[in-house]
């Protein structure tokens, strides 16, 4: 079976759900930004041999939403219309089935995968959506995935505890769901969309963010850079505010469990961190 996906960080995950020798590529190459990705023949043309596409939604394709659109329903699984709508609604709730579900942080916000319980809830619809079409096991193997999951949840829960209440500035506003997962606050963002440069009243939203938490407790503040993007007006605020800083990784190289851990290590390093001095 070959199947594609939208960003690199569904590949691992939906690979695991899939048949034995299965193929998942990603439509969206590392470094570029989902949101302005626009495809290109040789995309639309390894779209429209794939027996399996999954996508995010919410507006998170951008430029590709159109190319997306036009593959054919029954090949295609979109992660947001296929999850709880608690992840995709704002609001908190309760599962009878035991699913595993949090309160959405920010139901606008398109970054899914950063949190462990919509992911459970991805490889489960890609399960269903197999047996569907005839593979009887591909339930089974979502269970495994989900198993795995939700030990990798388990260990990042875990290994945050000693940092829970701490607060973050993040290069874009993408980490709302992975903060209230983990019992951490985003103050705010330097760049409030997820391209582009941050103007200077951006910037001074940033630090007004940071003073204004100072003022109400101590609880430590790091701010965070991200790959994908430009680090300087970070390494700035950074600079300026005495901040300890951390690079997050909001897309990774294709491995869901590798991301986490390194996100998760991240934000424990940069919280647990002293302050510079200013």
């Amino acid at each position: 079976m070959t199947a594609v996906v939208s960003v690199a960080p569904l590949q691992e995950v939906v690979r695991r759900v899939l048949p034995e020798g299965s193929t998942v590529s990603v439509l969206i190459p590392p470094g570029s930004s989902p949101h302005t990705y626009a495809p290109l023949p040789s995309d639309a043309a390894r779209l429209s041999r794939a027996d399996l596409v999954v996508t995010v939604g919410m507006g998170l394709e951008g430029a590709s939403e159109p190319a997306l659109h036009r593959m054919p329903a029954g090949k295609r699984v979109e992660f947001a219309s296929v999850i709880d709508p608690a992840f995709t609604a704002g609001h908190d709730h309760a599962d009878p089935a035991g699913h595993d579900h949090t309160i959405c942080a920010h139901a606008t916000d398109p970054h899914l995968w950063l949190d462990a319980g919509a992911m459970a809830e991805l490889a489960r619809a890609i399960g269903a959506h197999l047996a569907e079409r005839g593979d009887a096991s591909a339930p089974r193997r979502a269970d495994a995935v989900i198993t795995d999951i939700r030990a990798a949840d388990a260990r990042a829960k875990a290994a945050l505890v000693p940092v829970r209440g701490g607060r973050l500035i993040t290069q874009h506003d993408a980490w709302r769901r992975f903060a209230a997962r983990y019992g951490l606050e985003i103050l705010g963002s330097v760049l409030p969309v997820g391209s582009g440069e941050p103007t200077p009243g951006d910037m001074q939203r940033a630090i007004d963010a940071v003073n204004h938490a100072r003022a109400q407790s101590g609880a430590p503040i790091a701010i965070m850079t991200e790959p994908q993007l430009n680090p300087r007006p970070a390494e700035r605020i950074a600079s300026e505010l005495g901040l300890p800083m951390g690079v997050l990784d909001p897309l990774g190289s294709g491995d869901w469990f590798s991301l986490l851990e390194h996100n998760t290590r991240v934000m424990l390093d940069a919280l647990a961190a002293p302050e510079p001095p200013r």
